[in-house]
């Protein structure tokens, strides 16, 4: 992805005219992106890097452009009153995957492509656990799972090897955007990731 972007602004241009300058205004276009932009640079040093590694260039020109800090986190906590209007909403979904899919969420605290990639051969139902092969920290996790989502897991069928079955019950879905679009609609929210 990045290197396209590269490619797309710098054209044909031998690498060793590319300039700072070349890569601080492609890098200054997604400054309100900070983590795009900071991933980009990183993209073209290391590319660069491998290109004065190999005597191709004489130097790395993205070296002098400095990164920008990422943003504050996010902190946005839900009242008690959006709680419970969210979660009577996710009740009323319709599709009983995306409805076990917010449950999911809701309950762990998992990120979302680790609950729609969960399968049930990941499910400890005798222990109540969550065996989490390929979380983003790279190491396998196990996380304990409630009584009542053990019950909720229970009453959902086993349409295919994923708990979210879509579509495809052998394949994963790739987002709940439309779902969670309708709930925003639903509960009034706008501010809410």
């Amino acid at each position: 992805r990045y290197l396209g972007i590269a490619k797309k602004a710098f054209g044909t241009k031998p690498l060793d005219k590319v300039t700072t300058n070349d890569i601080q205004m492609l890098f200054n276009e997604r400054r309100n992106k900070p983590a795009v932009a900071n991933r980009l640079l990183a993209t073209i040093r290391a590319c660069l890097n491998d290109a004065w590694r190999k005597d191709i260039i004489t130097g790395n020109p993205a070296m002098k452009i400095k990164t920008l800090p990422p943003l504050p986190p996010r902190n946005r906590v839900l009242t008690e009153a959006e709680s419970e209007a969210l979660t009577k909403a996710i009740y009323k979904l319709p599709d009983i995957f995306n409805r076990m899919a917010f449950i999911l969420l809701i309950e762990t605290g998992a990120r979302m492509s680790e609950v729609l990639r969960a399968q049930w051969k990941d499910i400890d139902f005798e222990n109540a656990l969550w065996h989490i092969p390929r979380p983003k920290s790279g190491k396998p996790q196990v996380m304990p799972l409630t009584d009542s989502l053990i019950d909720e897991l229970k009453k959902l069928p086993k349409e295919g090897s994923y708990i979210i079955a879509g579509r495809d019950p052998d394949k994963p879905r790739h987002d709940l955007k439309r779902c969670w679009t309708a709930l925003m609609e639903a509960t009034g929210l706008t501010d809410v990731r």
